[in-house]
């Protein structure tokens, strides 16, 4: 099988896996995808020309052919840098976007809230922070959000020989799950967009590093 032809499975592989993409694929990606073709193909035929020129030397042809390679590598890390960073910035303005919207609705703690809870939580032990957390209204967990961010870690008692450990007030995963799922519950459809983009970027970055691994794994031949 070809260079080319196994680019071409690689990419086919992977536009069947993003099919059920949840806002449907975008017009665009197919082409974007085929844009790393050429960069496979150009380096398959100048691989094939550089073997079969009886001027060069067996030492000749080894470094043509790395120029070359040197050549494809850098376009797929231009073409790559280009998709996943397009990719980072439209998560970037949706995640902005969409907390900006959050705290319009949710409102803010204020600065007395936020250092009353602060003083609070640090008198209690991790199981009744976790349990305050648990238990207490939107605008509660928002106040003890605030303030476990603005203390930071702190030192704490652990284990039964009582070790003196450092740690958050609450778990900053807890709080990151119990801050997306809040999200996701105000606005679905970004949510599922921000999914798919992760899903797409993870594409890109597979479909980059087939191309490169297509373009090192080639060797041009040395007489015997």
């Amino acid at each position: 099988m070809s260079m080319r032809s196994d680019f071409d499975l690689h990419r086919e592989v992977h536009l069947k896996a993003l099919a059920d993409l949840e806002c449907g694929v975008p017009s665009g990606l197919v082409v974007q995808l085929n844009e790393l073709a050429p960069v496979v193909g150009g380096y398959e035929m100048a691989a094939a020309t550089i073997q079969a020129d009886a001027r060069l030397s067996d030492v000749g042809r080894q470094h043509a052919a790395k120029v070359e390679r040197d050549k494809a590598a850098a376009a797929i890390g231009v073409w790559k840098a280009g998709k996943i960073g397009g990719v980072d910035a439209q998560v970037a303005a949706l995640e902005s976007a969409r907390q900006a919207q959050a705290n319009q609705r949710d409102g803010q703690p204020t600065e007395f809230q936020v250092k009353f809870m602060a003083e609070k939580l640090v008198a209690l032990d991790p199981l009744e922070c976790e349990i305050l957390y648990s238990d207490g209204s939107e605008e509660e967990r928002l106040t003890i959000e605030a303030a476990v961010e603005a203390v930071g870690r702190v030192p704490r008692r652990r284990g039964p020989d009582g070790a003196l450990v450092w740690e958050h007030l609450l778990d900053p995963a807890r709080i990151a799950s119990a801050r997306a799922a809040r999200l996701e519950r105000a606005d679905p459809n970004v949510a599922a967009s921000l999914r798919d983009l992760a899903r797409i970027r993870n594409v890109y970055a597979a479909m980059a590093s087939a191309a490169t691994s297509l373009v090192g794994a080639s060797q041009v031949a040395v007489e015997p």
